[in-house]
């Protein structure tokens, strides 16, 4: 069964989801479910809060094949790894994120098994993504740049880069896209939902996170 995946702004999305104490049928369900609903919303990873279940449950697919993890826990992470990540909870926003390029996770699998992997790359990066649901950190409040797609014409995008230094164009092979300076004023970040319909949550982590 497809699931209802929950936006930002959402009050589960911002708690510490409970850990699992078995798993049992009607868990091993709700795995089976997250996996479609990822499935179908083109995601990379999927994790319970998503779709308002506050458990520490996340569901990741690297291309390599479904990933199940229960009650994971990252007990050792090395190197770094900057890469651009997206949300399907933060729909039409991505950003740059820092991470562990290699990570060894611990947790149990949908028979109860106790379990580790070793991740690095892009596997790891999904799963420190998903984790951080998990703690109610959502991506945008650690992004270097926001991302955010952008109608209208080339010409607009480009004045409103020309005119503005809280603006950089990044063309993407299927649009173009307003790279966020975080440095901007709040009115200027204002201005930037007037124009550009930045989801009010989005706006509110913004201005939050940087204390203005």
């Amino acid at each position: 069964m497809v699931l209802e995946i929950i936006k930002a702004g959402h009050p589960v999305l911002k708690q510490v989801a409970e850990p699992v104490d078995f798993v049992n049928k009607k868990m091993r369900q709700l795995l089976d479910d997250m996996a479609e609903t990822m499935r179908v919303s083109d995601g990379v990873g999927l994790a319970a809060p998503q779709v308002n279940v506050s458990k520490r449950i996340i569901v990741v697919d690297d291309g390599t094949g479904l990933q199940e993890f229960i009650n994971p826990v990252i007990v050792k992470g090395d190197g770094e790894q900057i890469g651009l990540e997206g949300c399907l909870s933060v729909p039409g926003y991505f950003g740059d994120v820092k991470r562990y390029q290699d990570i060894e996770v611990h947790y149990i699998d949908r028979h109860n098994k106790k379990k580790k992997l070793k991740a690095e790359g892009f596997l790891a990066r999904i799963i420190q993504h998903e984790i951080d649901h998990l703690d109610g950190i959502l991506f945008i409040e650690k992004v270097e740049a926001l991302i955010a797609r952008v109608g209208g014409t080339v010409e607009k995008v480009d004045r409103w880069g020309k005119r503005r230094l809280a603006y950089a164009v990044k063309k993407f092979t299927d649009g173009f896209y307003v790279l966020v300076n975080f440095e901007a004023d709040p009115a200027e970040i204002k201005e930037i939902d007037r124009v550009l319909k930045i989801n009010d949550d989005v706006l509110k982590h913004l201005i939050v996170k940087h204390g203005k």
